[in-house]
């Protein structure tokens, strides 16, 4: 049973959780109206497609925010019918320059008052017919340290191609978003739809649908395709996504506690606080120019890590405690999750980028689906099961003699009546009468041949 604080707990570790899903909407509003990357671009487009190889040096620079320059280059060559220079840069200032002379710079605006990166940006320059024989120079300017030995891949070729290439590498990142944040939508409405009749809302729920959409913007935002028709938005993205990665464990926390309603869940209301406290302090450092996200993307991972092994720690707890009743489905979900989201993190180490991080939204898609499905499944049998014995109730027995089902082989009904019920009520009282009908109920099922329908009439 839970304690007498836990009500409490649970209230103010939702306004917690409330209050920083409003500050980081705001944040995020804030960043896609007011900030911008700086572009200048001096050429139309046109043409189509070839791969160019190059050469890397690094060049030192007190000035550059990680101390040093990537400096690409390579000659253009003649007769390839292509129209424009195309490659993928994260957290990197870019100038390209053709023989000398500048044609394309992306840094922060000046105007911009919060976060020093442009996050992830797809650069294209167009190139014209006359540009062939000319050296190409690109000086790539690392944000974080951590980049520095990223992979830039250069792609001569059309807008059109570079697109394409853009929908195919992340279609299913991009449908896997779309259908997390369609699902969180659908609860929501659901919730509200329950409101608008009178009914009251579930806050299990709503805190399921706050994760949805959460994991749907983190993986939407973070998408090469994004930033390739978005780019003046790319920065503004990029914040929001790990705003969203921030803030989506506290929804899990606050959904499994409503979800382990039988259970003493103090600990995730208080953990679910303290990294709403956290989510707020990464808010008011970023806000500040203090760190950015990304610089704290590691503690928050941290985090991940160590709430998931709280939560694996308060099931098994559970399960030593109660038992396997009524908690394999909960263990087995989050299992299920925890495992989605070590494998991200262990594949945003590995890869050193984000793009195809999936394995967390794949895991909350299968989640739900097993979610609803349990969900159904208990509902129906929850309508046709006595709560008490555990047999079928008359609403099943019903159901049975209306469907007239056609017989393969013999049929007998029986219908017993426990003489001297109201006798033990009246005289033992009323749990002593259950604890009599329970007895009997199992003395059918031991007696009855497995097949035998049991209904309880009464």
């Amino acid at each position: 049973m839970e304690v007498s604080k836990t009500p409490r707990l649970r209230r103010r570790a939702g306004a917690f959780y409330l209050t920083a899903l409003a500050l980081f909407t705001l944040f995020a509003l804030y960043m896609l109206l007011f900030s911008r990357a700086e572009v200048y671009q001096a050429r139309e487009d046109r043409g189509h497609a070839i791969v160019q190889d190059f050469t890397e040096s690094l060049q030192p620079d007190d000035q550059a925010p990680a101390g040093v320059n990537r400096v690409f280059r390579w000659k253009l060559t003649s007769g390839n019918g292509t129209d424009s220079i195309s490659f993928y840069v994260i957290h990197h200032y870019v100038k390209v320059y053709l023989d000398g002379e500048l044609v394309y710079s992306l840094q922060p605006s000046g105007t911009n008052r919060i976060g020093k990166t442009t996050s992830s940006n797809w650069i294209s320059v167009p190139i014209y017919p006359e540009d062939s024989g000319k050296e190409v120079t690109v000086v790539a300017t690392p944000v974080y340290k951590s980049v520095i030995g990223n992979k830039i891949e250069f792609l001569v070729g059309s807008r059109f191609d570079i697109f394409s290439e853009c929908l195919l590498m992340d279609a299913d990142v991009l449908i896997i978003s779309i259908i997390c944040i369609l699902i969180g939508l659908f609860i929501l409405s659901m919730q509200g739809y329950q409101l608008i009749l009178g009914n009251s809302a579930s806050r299990e729920m709503f805190y399921l649908s706050n994760l949805s959409i959460l994991i749907g913007v983190w993986r939407l935002t973070d998408n090469r395709l994004i930033a390739f028709l978005l780019p003046e938005y790319a920065m503004a993205f990029g914040y929001v996504t790990i705003g969203a990665l921030i803030l989506g464990v506290i929804p899990f926390l606050l959904f499994l506690k409503e979800r382990l309603a039988d259970y003493d869940s103090a600990p995730l209301l208080h953990a679910a606080m303290v990294l709403s406290g956290a989510a707020l302090v990464f808010l008011l450092l970023q806000v500040l120019n203090i760190a950015d996200f990304r610089e704290l993307l590691m503690v928050c991972h941290l985090m991940l890590a160590a709430t998931a092994a709280m939560v694996i720690a308060i099931l098994v707890a559970r399960w030593l405690q109660n038992g396997p009743r009524n908690t394999q489905h909960a263990s087995a979900l989050v299992i299920i999750l925890v495992i989605g989201v070590a494998l991200d993190i262990a594949s945003y180490y590995w890869q050193k980028k984000s793009q195809n991080v999936v394995y967390t939204a794949l895991a909350f898609i299968i989640d739900v689906i097993c979610l609803f499905t349990i969900e159904t499944y208990e509902t129906k049998n929850k309508a046709y099961t006595d709560p008490h014995t555990g047999l079928f109730n008359k609403n099943r027995w019903d159901e049975l003699i209306s469907n007239r089902l056609p017989l393969t082989g013999n049929l007998g009904i029986m219908m017993l009546d426990l003489n001297g019920l109201k006798y033990v009520n009246d005289t033992y009282g009323h749990e002593a009468g259950d604890r009599m009908i329970f007895d009997f109920a199992n003395i059918l099922r031991n007696t009855l041949p497995p097949g035998a329908v049991i209904c309880r009439w009464g």
